[in-house]
This record gives C-alpha cells, structure tokens and sequence, in this order.
C-alpha cells in the first residue's frame, strides 16, 4: 500500500522464502523502487521501504 495523499492498494506475491527473509514481487508495473530494494521491519508489526519522500509498506 503506497501511503500519503496518493495511497493505493498493489498486489504482490512471494517467491522465494528462507532464513527467515521472503523475496516479494510487486505485480504492478512500479518505477518507484529499484530492484532487491530491502524493507524494514516496523515496531507494529508491518515492514516498510522508503525512496526520498516514497513510501511502500506491507502489512501480514
């Protein structure tokens, strides 16, 4: 889900898991991060990645 005034939701999908990190894949075309771009892991639970004033979270 992309945050701010231009939130939306995007479909996304595992492909790969191990050692405790998952590669996900974003199924929408999205130029707004880079390839292997990394999330962190959030105090709530979620996980973000961040690119200037960009912001793409994921929830469980």
């Amino acid at each position: 889900m992309f945050g701010g005034g231009n939130k939306r939701n995007i479909q996304a999908k595992v492909i790969s898991a191990a050692s405790g990190k998952s590669t996900v894949e974003l199924l929408d075309s999205s130029n707004e991060f880079s390839d292997n771009t990394q999330m962190n892991n959030l105090q709530d639970g979620s996980f973000a990645a961040f690119n200037g004033y960009r912001a793409i979270y994921f929830r469980k």
